[in-house]
């Protein structure tokens, strides 16, 4: 048993003989760009990228810029600057909840009786 084609809620004039109309192809997508100009092409890039890489975790700040060029960049002041945006600022404590009066309701208490304990 075959399923049953759907019906489009919106009539179409077609004229019967004529193949139907296909929509344009679209255009196709540019050509990348070379990237020659970027610096990570570019040998100079990889001489201080290697100096600095070669070093690995145990340059500090300092030495890193020194390898850099960026002398005139104290890295310091970065640390700082980073410091303080990074910087967890928790939000002011919550003042201590003032404890119930019971008082008032130590009339709903029910008393009870001591029980005498027997003797054996």
């Amino acid at each position: 048993m075959r399923p049953k084609p759907t019906r489009s809620t919106k009539s179409k004039k077609v004229a019967k003989g004529s193949p139907p109309k296909d929509p344009p192809p679209p255009p196709p997508p540019p050509s990348p760009e070379p990237a020659t100009g970027s610096f990570w092409h570019a040998q100079a890039s990889a001489d201080v990228l290697m100096k600095i890489w070669a070093k690995g975790r145990s340059a500090n700040a300092m030495e890193t810029a020194r390898l850099y060029g960026a002398t005139q960049l104290d890295p310091a002041v970065l640390a700082q600057v980073a410091d303080r945006r990074l910087a967890y600022s928790a939000p002011d404590a919550l003042p201590p909840a003032e404890r119930p009066d019971y008082s008032y309701m130590q009339g709903d208490k029910k008393v009870r009786k001591r029980k005498k304990h027997r003797k054996k």
